[in-house]
């Protein structure tokens, strides 16, 4: 079962938070917030979708099996999950930042030293990626090595695929923009220079980095487009106008308007085309966010232009279901990890502010639906296979840690 590719979530959790900057994913926070009971878990919850409708692409309205906050259940450790691993806090004024989860329990993080940032619009000092393995970070070999840039870089979007590795970085304090690269780490070790801002094709922007079968793909001002790992092709433009890759067993979906003004998903036909696979017709100001998808499954947000009325739509498409699950939030800071029947959820801000936010857990086959108490969540979730993540902020210096569970230990 293919694990997860996306994450829909702050991707460089600490080093961005120490700077003020902000990634793509997920949007502004909302104002809702949930009293807590005795079980720990959000009671009283008003969770009612707002007025929409989500339809087939034969325009079969979708009739989907509603999940509601309030069945929601407390985990129980040693049943439900075992915790695995919680990363350090560096302690050196240093931060590292979760961008991706292995197979193996191991993170991919990123390295951000405490004088990254002088207050200019460059970079002071380069982020280091590499692996955290049983607390001990082990960095990977500079990307200086392959590409020298005037200023340092720092590292702020990441996916994996196996033993694949895609990540971004820029020299700049604005991410996403011109002059970020993109470079790969394949199961050699070996670093490659996958696509820079400059090369022709390359769309300008670069986020909701996703690697996939060889091949890289990003939401560019073009679209979505892709290049080999290697870098050696010409970039492709996949899907025009388009956003938010995601790879499942039907290939390549992404999130995109249509000419009529809904929006929703669509899958790419290789050919630079695509067809709708779901519409979504709302209120102005709603959207479709966090796409992922795993196998024949997808999912994603449908947010709200309020501060209530969000929701989670996951859908199978070799049986034609939906399952859907009312938030109390906007749903412009959830975000959304898929792997095999399960899915997982915050809608912590990222500000770190929000109280105990849970973590919420899906069984996409019974129904069962659990939470995670997590205090100081931060936001963003992760997940490969039966491997579950998030992220927190430990007082008194706020430091930013991940803790990995096995899920359904019992």
């Amino acid at each position: 079962m293919r694990a997860s590719r996306r994450v829909a979530a702050l991707v460089v959790a600490t080093a961005l938070t120490a700077s003020g900057c902000a990634v793509e994913r997920p949007g502004p926070p909302s104002s809702a917030v949930s009293p807590t009971d005795a079980a720990g878990l959000p009671s009283g919850v008003d969770a009612t979708a707002q007025p929409g409708a989500l339809t087939w692409v034969d325009g079969t309205v979708v009739v989907a099996r509603d999940v509601s906050l309030s069945s929601a259940r407390l985990a129980a450790e040693g049943v439900d999950l075992v915790r695995l691993s919680t990363s350090p806090a560096p302690g050196d004024g240093s931060s590292l930042g979760a961008l991706a989860l292995l197979a193996d329990g191991s993170l991919v993080v990123s390295r951000a030293p405490a004088d990254q940032y002088d207050g200019g619009a460059w970079l002071s000092e380069p982020s280091v990626i590499g692996t955290l393995v049983d607390g001990e970070f082990r960095a990977w070999p500079s990307s200086q090595d392959v590409l020298e840039d005037e200023h340092p870089r720092q590292v702020y979007d990441a996916s994996a695929d196996g033993d694949v590795v895609a990540w971004a970085e820029t020299p700049s304090t604005q991410v996403g923009v011109d002059p970020w690269r993109i470079f790969a780490r394949t199961g050699d070790g070996a670093t490659t220079l996958v696509a820079r801002a400059e090369d022709a094709g390359a769309g300008g922007e670069a986020g909701s980095l996703l690697v996939a079968g060889e091949r890289v793909y990003w939401a560019s001002s073009r679209g979505v487009v892709s290049r080999d790992v290697a870098g050696e092709e010409p970039i492709r433009l996949e899907v025009p106008g388009a956003a938010q890759p995601a790879i499942g067993d039907g290939g390549l979906y992404v999130a995109r308007t249509g000419p009529d003004g809904t929006f929703g998903v669509a899958r790419a036909d290789g050919e630079g085309g695509s067809s709708p696979v779901l519409a979504y017709t709302g209120p102005a100001g709603a959207s479709v966010g966090s796409l992922v998808a795993d196998g024949d499954r997808l999912a994603f947000v449908v947010t709200s232009p309020t501060d209530t009325g969000g929701s989670v739509q996951v859908a199978d498409l070799a049986a034609s279901t939906v399952t859907s699950v009312a938030l109390p939030s906007s749903g412009r800071s959830t975000s959304l990890a898929l792997c095999g029947d399960r899915l997982i959820w915050t809608s912590a801000d990222g500000s770190g502010t929000t109280p105990d936010e849970p973590v919420y857990v899906l069984d996409l086959v019974s129904g069962d639906l659990v939470g995670v108490v997590v205090p100081g969540s931060f936001g963003g979730v992760l997940c490969a296979g039966d491997l579950v993540a998030w992220r927190t902020l430990v007082p008194p210096d706020r430091a930013a840690t991940t803790t990995v569970v096995r899920w359904g230990a019992g």
